[in-house]
């Protein structure tokens, strides 16, 4: 039987989860995809990728209500597409560093921060992988950001933080219908359940002696979008997987015709997240494998 304490063993889970997962695959074998992928939907992503603004405010809320993070302090916000996390935490009176390596993600940031009147953020256009890991910040997040939900993600996550950690990540597979229907027709199964990264998360973590917390956040959301904004998003998409884009528009046809209402696209669902903190200070044992190398 496996050592559930131990760290080697829920290493071994991750890889086990990443050769069964076809998003982690291809974020392993085609980076250019991904990469591709979010230069080409920029603002887009905040639209059909979740309540992207009303997660920005419910997130940061609870952050400050725990006081994982104060007025004054500084965060970095690794992999933080068009920032609406970032902005939420500079509004609040942060000094945000914001960091993405796709430059639409960067200039679609940038567009709000001067729409909203916002001063107190940094932005970087730099690659994960490249990143130089300084303990610089009070508190390092990371959300919705696949490269921090690994062991590796997780140790280079802790090197840039003082005092806490924060990942968010989807608990539940509801999201949009349409995109459930789309990835059963398209690839032949259900949507991946998001919740899985956050228990490898959970189980990493109290594995190498952090006491992780973990709150779930629920609330209703309308969706409500442009039909040709849903259909390039979801073509682009699922270009990833190698689906070509003919056949996603074939299939979108069916998927979309129940929500469609005069070239708009309207949907009631729920968002449905678990943000996982820590804190890089309190350990239950002093051995700790994120730091030995």
């Amino acid at each position: 039987m496996e050592d559930l304490f131990s760290h080697v063993t829920w290493a071994k889970v991750w890889e086990r989860e990443r050769q069964r997962s076809v998003i982690a695959r291809t974020q392993v074998d085609f980076p250019e995809r991904w990469a591709r992928f979010y230069d080409r939907v920029g603002m887009l992503w905040g639209k059909l990728a979740g309540d992207a603004q009303g997660t920005a405010q419910r997130v940061c809320d609870l952050a400050f209500q725990l006081q994982i993070v104060s007025a004054g302090q500084w965060i970095v916000d690794v992999g933080c597409g068009p920032g609406h996390l970032a902005l939420a935490f500079a509004e609040r009176g942060c000094h945000v560093k914001a960091i993405d390596a796709s430059p639409a993600m960067i200039e679609a940031l940038k567009s709000m921060a001067q729409d909203r009147g916002v001063e107190w953020i940094e932005t970087q256009c730099e690659a994960w992988e490249n990143l130089e890991v300084r303990r610089n910040y009070h508190v390092a997040v990371a959300a919705f950001f696949p490269p921090a939900f690994s062991p590796e993600g997780l140790r280079r996550l802790e090197g840039f933080a003082r005092q806490s950690c924060v990942i968010l990540g989807g608990s539940s597979p509801e999201g949009l219908p349409c995109k459930q229907a789309l990835w059963r027709q398209l690839m032949g199964d259900n949507a991946p359940h998001p919740g899985r990264s956050l228990l490898l998360a959970v189980n990493t973590l109290w594995a190498i002696g952090r006491l992780p917390n973990v709150y779930h956040l629920q609330w209703p959301w309308a969706f409500d979008e442009e039909e040709d904004t849903v259909r390039a998003f979801y073509t682009e998409y699922f270009s990833i997987f190698g689906v070509s884009p003919q056949e996603t528009e074939r299939v979108l046809d069916d998927c979309l015709s129940p929500f469609r209402v005069n070239r708009r696209i309207k949907m009631h669902t729920e968002v449905r997240i678990g943000l996982l903190w820590w804190s890089v200070e309190n350990r239950t044992h002093e051995r700790n494998p994120f730091m030995a190398r």
